[in-house]
């Protein structure tokens, strides 16, 4: 399926979450659920290639504590 306008399949554009700062692991776990799902939901696609930034400060919080990390980790599954 191709969109009129841009001769685009759904699935060959992707999204990245660099346009969207988290400073903390819950900033971003919540920039997933209101801006990267919302956007595989309003393309339609089956799936979704998406970009992910983290700063530094989560990205350090991610290797250092696994409670964080299986937050995170269901957060990206289910969003």
């Amino acid at each position: 399926m191709t969109t009129a306008a841009s001769g685009w399949r759904p699935e060959e554009l992707v999204y990245c979450s660099n346009v969207h700062p988290g400073d903390d692991l819950q900033t971003v776990i919540r920039n997933l659920y209101d801006f990267i799902a919302r956007v595989g939901k309003q393309r339609r696609a089956a799936w979704a290639g998406t970009g992910l930034w983290l700063n530094r400060d989560v990205a350090e919080q991610l290797s250092g504590d696994t409670a964080a990390l299986k937050r995170f980790r269901d957060a990206l599954d289910d969003a």
